[in-house]
């Protein structure tokens, strides 16, 4: 008989020791989960569209911003060329923004780096790109592309004819051919 109750006390502890651990994961998941903890929405969140001053030409660009965790901002960016690119943190402080980026396929090693100031739904700014030449930039906030009723459709455009490349236009020399359909 006092094996039997030894064991049951064993059990006891056992049952206790994992009562306490329940209630502490809990208790630690509602602090670090809970919305009440989280920081609210910076002013720079959301998706911006960035028009660059590439000595007179206005090219496009892309950026977007979001939380990570309780404090840090980070976000992609789309340059005048390339892919989404991650931010890895965006500093936004008295409504200046800033951030930089490791060059990627650029011969310099040197990173891009944006400036800008938010004043309302507008952005403006200087990106010094990776071969050192500062170019101006303003942005505005990105529709959201929420359809409210299904699309209707128009008469579809033909870009390729299987023939050749006549309906499509290029900057510069155009790089395409059309072979063998």
């Amino acid at each position: 008989m006092k094996k039997i109750s030894i064991s049951i006390k064993k059990i006891l502890h056992y049952v206790f020791a994992l009562f306490v651990l329940l209630v502490f994961t809990i208790s630690t998941t509602k602090v670090y989960c809970s919305p009440a903890k989280t920081t609210a929405a910076s002013p720079i969140e959301g998706r911006w569209d960035i028009t660059v001053d590439i000595d007179g030409k206005k090219s496009p660009s892309w950026l977007e911003v979001r939380h990570s965790g309780l404090h840090t901002l980070v976000g992609h960016f789309v340059g005048i060329g390339g892919s989404a690119r991650p931010i890895s943190k965006v500093n936004f402080v008295d409504g200046k923004i800033s951030f930089s980026i490791p060059p990627q396929w650029e011969p310099e090693d040197n990173d891009l780096v944006v400036e800008g100031t938010l004043e309302g739904d507008n952005l403006t700014g200087k990106m010094t790109f990776s071969n050192g030449k500062v170019h101006a930039w303003t942005g505005v906030r990105a529709p959201a592309l929420r359809r409210e009723s299904a699309p209707v459709w128009g008469k579809p455009i033909i870009l390729f004819d299987g023939k050749n490349i006549a309906e499509w236009h290029t900057e510069g020399a155009n790089q395409w051919v059309a072979e063998g359909g």
